[in-house]
């Protein structure tokens, strides 16, 4: 692929990323912890089969008080949402936002399982037989 369309590709997915992984430091208790949401995020990317690139671009800041670099990322509202369910349980603030999110989405998950799970009309199983055996 030239390069120049390679160039352009990248441009339009980075349209996409509004967020960034510095906005989340204040909840979560240490860089490495981030960092384990954050890989966590990209695991599941990946089993779905989304483009990492279309949701995670890793960028560069430098501290010029401490002549520092520092990794950040810019993220998708798709990847930003999946690293903050994916923070450590015991911190109060992700499990607070995993709260959140399961009290909106619960009924709507269950109620969408539950359809997939119940037998097809005339293919009940038979318990009974089952129990005998």
């Amino acid at each position: 692929m030239p390069l120049h369309i390679g160039a352009f590709i990248e441009a339009i997915e980075q349209l996409e990323m509004h967020f960034n992984a510095a906005s989340m430091e204040h909840f979560f208790e240490s860089d490495k912890e981030l960092g384990m949401a954050i890989k966590r995020a990209m695991a599941i990317c990946r089993n779905l089969g989304f483009p990492l690139e279309q949701h995670f671009s890793k960028r560069y800041v430098s501290n010029n008080d401490s002549h520092t670099l520092k990794i950040d990322w810019q993220m998708s509202k798709t990847a930003y949402c999946l690293t903050m369910i994916n923070g450590n349980p015991d911190n109060p603030l992700v499990g607070r936002f995993q709260w959140e999110l399961l009290k909106k989405w619960s009924d709507l998950f269950l109620n969408e399982t539950l359809m997939h799970c119940r037998p097809q009309q005339g293919h009940e199983p038979n318990l009974r037989a089952r129990q005998r055996q």
